[in-house]
C-alpha cells in the first residue's frame, strides 16, 4: 500500500508504471490529475478510491491493472482519455456510471473490460470514441442516452453476450462495425435521425431476426447485415414515402 502525501497535485506520467507489487494507493484531495499510463500494467492494484478533486484521468492510466475490481469515479471527473481502463478484466460496472460531468468518452476506454455487465451512459455525454466497448464479452445490457451526438465505429466490436441497446441518442450514422459480431443481440431500433447504416455494422449479429429501417436512411453500406443468420424480416420503411 502507498500513500501519496498531502500537497502533491499531479500524478506523472508513468509515476507508477509496473509496480506489479502495489496493491492499494491512497490518494489525498489535493490531487487533481492523474497523468498517462500512471498506473499501467500495476497487476495487483485491486482497488483505488478518487477523491472528488480528481478532473482529468490522462491516457492508459490504468490500463491492464487486471486485479482492480473496483474505481469510484467521482462526479468531479470531465476528462477520461482514451485507454483509461483497457484490459482491466475484473473491473465491474458498479464502480463506473457515477461520473456526470464528462462530455466525451474517449475511444478504447473500456475495451477488454470483460466483467462489465451492465452499463447506464451518463446524460452529460455528447460523444462517445470508437472502440470503446471493443470485446467487453459479458456485456448483456445498454442504454445510450439522448444528449449523445455521435458513435463512433466498433463501438461494441465483438461484444459477444449484447442482448439489449436502448439507443436514445439521436445520432444520424450507424458507423462502420458498431455493432461487429454482436452474436447475441436479437432486436434493436435504430433511431428515426439515422441517415446511413455503415459498413459491417451489424455483421455477423447472429440472433437478429427483424430490423426496421427508417424513413430518413439513404445508405446502407457494404457487408451491414452480412452474416445474420437468423434474419428473417427486413422492413425497409423509405419505400413507402
Amino acid at each position: 500500500e502507498f500513500e501519496i502525501p498531502l500537497n502533491i497535485k499531479t500524478i506523472g506520467n508513468y509515476a507508477f508504471q509496473l509496480c506489479t507489487s502495489l496493491n492499494a494507493v491512497i490518494i489525498p484531495s489535493s490531487v487533481t490529475v492523474i497523468g498517462h499510463y500512471a498506473f499501467l500494467s500495476c497487476n495487483n492494484l485491486k482497488n483505488i478510491k478518487l477523491p472528488h478533486s480528481i478532473i482529468s484521468i490522462g491516457i492508459g492510466a490504468f490500463q491492464k491493472c487486471t486485479k482492480l475490481t473496483q474505481i469510484d469515479l467521482p462526479s468531479s471527473v470531465t476528462k477520461i482519455e482514451q485507454h483509461a481502463f483497457s484490459g482491466c478484466f475484473r473491473l465491474s460496472n458498479k464502480s463506473i456510471i457515477s461520473f456526470t460531468l464528462i462530455k466525451e468518452i474517449e475511444p478504447f476506454t473500456f475495451e477488454d473490460c470483460v466483467s462489465i455487465v451492465e452499463l447506464i451512459i451518463p446524460n452529460s455525454v455528447e460523444k462517445i470514441g470508437a472502440n470503446l466497448f471493443c470485446r467487453c464479452k459479458s456485456l448483456k445490457q445498454i442504454t445510450i442516452p439522448s444528449s449523445v451526438k455521435i458513435i463512433e465505429k466498433n463501438t461494441f466490436y465483438e461484444c459477444f453476450s449484447l442482448e439489449k441497446v436502448e439507443l436514445l441518442a439521436k445520432i444520424t450514422q450507424i458507423e462502420n462495425g458498431m455493432f461487429y459480431k454482436c452474436t447475441s443481440l436479437h432486436s434493436i431500433s435504430i433511431p428515426s435521425t439515422v441517415t446511413l447504416i455503415g459498413e459491417k455494422s451489424f455483421y455477423s449479429c447472429s440472433s437478429l431476426t427483424e430490423i426496421l429501417i427508417p424513413p430518413s436512411v439513404v445508405t446502407i453500406g457494404i457487408a451491414s447485415f452480412e452474416s445474420c443468420s437468423s434474419l428473417k424480416k427486413v422492413i425497409i420503411d423509405a419505400i413507402q414515402k
